[in-house]
């Protein structure tokens, strides 16, 4: 009879593996450029959005391809929301990771004895993660990936996760369409 702790512990390991081959595959995708999503409309806008948040080393021109998509998108508030709604459907996948490798890491402790306690984290999480999740996800930057993770690992309420990112994305991609179309 297999051990249900080896056997969470494949079945998160598999996660990340194919977490991983996702990536790589949407980062393959993402390089075919804007054109191909362009043709797709509000659903190759969230497509875009999708792989921009699960490719974590192509943040800044996924963003540059969503502005571009969404300023010459027939109706805008769509567009966002379609950018919005992909981009935090991608950002899960860090939540996802970090959820898996929870166990992972709990039973690495078990085995070695180590007693290392995170309680002051958690209390920091309990006051502050919801506005330090807001901030991170509203700036585009590459360390929202960690801050999602975080969020898995401690089994942040993935609602509320979900939420947060959503509203705080909807207003990064409408205060950045503005400032694009101000400058341009």
């Amino acid at each position: 009879m297999i051990d249900k702790n080896r056997l969470d512990l494949v079945k998160n390991f598999g996660l990340i593996i194919l977490i991983i081959i996702v990536s790589f595959l949407a980062y393959d995708l993402e390089k075919q450029g804007e054109k191909e999503f362009e043709a797709l409309g509000y659903f190759g806008i969230l497509v875009v959005g999708f792989l921009s948040s699960v490719v974590v080393f192509l943040p800044a021109p996924a963003t540059a391809i969503l502005l571009f998509l969404i300023i010459n998108a027939q109706d805008k508030f769509i567009a966002t929301l379609s950018a919005a709604l992909g981009s935090t459907l991608g950002e899960l996948t860090g939540y996802v990771f970090g959820n898996s490798t929870r166990e992972i890491i709990v039973n690495i402790k078990k085995s070695k004895n180590n007693i290392i306690s995170f309680s002051f984290m958690q209390e920091i999480l309990k006051k502050y993660f919801s506005f330090i999740l807001f901030v991170f996800a509203f700036i585009p930057n590459p360390f929202f990936d960690f801050i999602g993770t975080v969020a898995g690992y401690y089994k942040y309420d993935l609602k509320k996760f979900f939420v947060i990112v959503f509203i705080a994305k909807i207003l990064r991609f409408i205060i950045l369409t503005d400032v694009v179309k101000l400058i341009f």
